[in-house]
């Protein structure tokens, strides 16, 4: 498979599981009531990921020094690559399900629009992106243009804006994260959720233990219909859960083959290409009122897209993806799948492939 149609494929996946589990978020916890448990529902999307991730891993299994799964890291290393992507990762989507309870999505996606700011503040600090006055530029009018598309529709609370907040800047910090690791190494980053996953759940089932688990564990809510809505059947509930699941998994590995294919900056411009359809769709098929102001936002921000796709193909000015992005993993090696598999813990200045390492992956294989 070409790189092209690995890219489009990334974030065909991507873009559908997000626009999927963002709508379905909505309707399950505001509109519908189905299952009003927001951090449960992150823990099962949470296992969902990891048990992929575990199933594509020993269905297509990587060859060369990616085949380096599941085996000990060192402390130091642990600590400081897998644990910071499980807590950003565990931040960002607990975070993120919670906002659905106090804010439309309108509001949600003015505050994820500020994502593309957060991700070239976090990405100039690490080194992993340089800044020129036309990105700056364009994240900013790509991002205002969303917030005066939004403007007219916004029910302010403040819990739900400080969580859709911090789901933001946690979301930030998990995309620089992921680009750190994958720029000094050519590693495919969904290799990294069977090491983040299992982080993300321990930490998440801590916070389940003192919100949605004291109320599923009590003995008034035992009973059939006492989770969720009682227009609805506790398998038609399980059905709406798994789908919630698939597109949610689905999400995650788009998000991350998207990331690898191209760079953090170009998945946060076109992660808010994604909130103008977001909004597009609310205006259109929910019923919501069309404003002159969420006409001109709208507009700002397509033609801040525009702009940023002429600058990638036509200068050098543009933020380009490091060397070797566009060869994801597995690219070079005799198996064509990449997806699940081990993880490398790889930070600035760490690098595979000498013989000595992959000497020693040889001898972790023959345990």
């Amino acid at each position: 498979m070409s790189p092209a149609a690995r890219r489009f494929l990334a974030f065909l996946g991507w873009a559908i599981g997000s626009l999927g589990t963002v709508f379905l978020n909505e309707w399950m916890f505001v509109k519908a009531h189905v299952f009003n448990y927001p951090v449960t529902l992150t823990i099962i999307h949470l296992a969902a990921t990891c048990v992929t991730s575990l199933l594509l891993g020993w269905m297509f299994p990587l060859s060369g020094a990616t085949a380096m799964a599941w085996h000990p890291f060192p402390p130091l290393l642990w600590l400081r690559n897998i644990l910071p992507l499980g807590l950003a990762y565990w931040g960002n989507v607990a975070c993120n399900n919670l906002s659905f309870e106090d804010l439309e999505v309108d509001f949600l996606q003015v505050v994820k629009a500020t994502g593309p700011m957060w991700v070239l503040f976090i990405t100039m600090a690490v080194g992993t992106q340089k800044a020129t006055p036309s990105l700056v530029a364009i994240i900013f009018l790509i991002s205002g243009g969303i917030i005066l598309a939004s403007l007219g529709e916004l029910a302010f609370v403040w819990r739900g804006f400080f969580l859709a907040i911090s789901a933001t800047i946690l979301s930030a910090i998990r995309t620089a994260l992921i680009e750190n690791a994958t720029l000094h190494s050519p590693i495919d980053p969904r290799q990294l959720y069977p090491s983040t996953g299992p982080a993300a759940f321990v930490l998440l089932f801590a916070v389940w233990l003192v919100t949605d688990g004291p109320i599923l564990l009590s003995p008034e809510s035992r009973g059939d219909g006492a989770h969720h809505h009682p227009d609805y059947s506790g398998g038609q509930v399980f059905l709406i859960v798994i789908g919630s699941s698939a597109l949610a998994v689905l999400s995650n590995f788009g998000r991350y083959a998207w990331i690898a294919s191209s760079s953090s900056i170009i998945y946060s411009v076109t992660g808010v290409l994604k909130d103008v359809v977001i909004i597009v769709f609310s205006l259109v098929f929910l019923g919501e009122s069309v404003t002159v102001l969420k006409v001109i936002g709208i507009c700002l921000a397509f033609s801040g897209v525009v702009w940023f796709t002429y600058l990638e193909n036509t200068s050098d000015e543009a933020t380009t993806a490091p060397a070797g992005y566009g060869q994801l993993a597995g690219e070079s090696t005799e198996s064509d799948c990449s997806l699940g598999g081990g993880v490398f813990a790889i930070g600035a200045g760490d690098e595979l492939g000498t013989s000595d390492e992959l000497d020693e992956l040889d001898e972790l294989d023959g345990l």
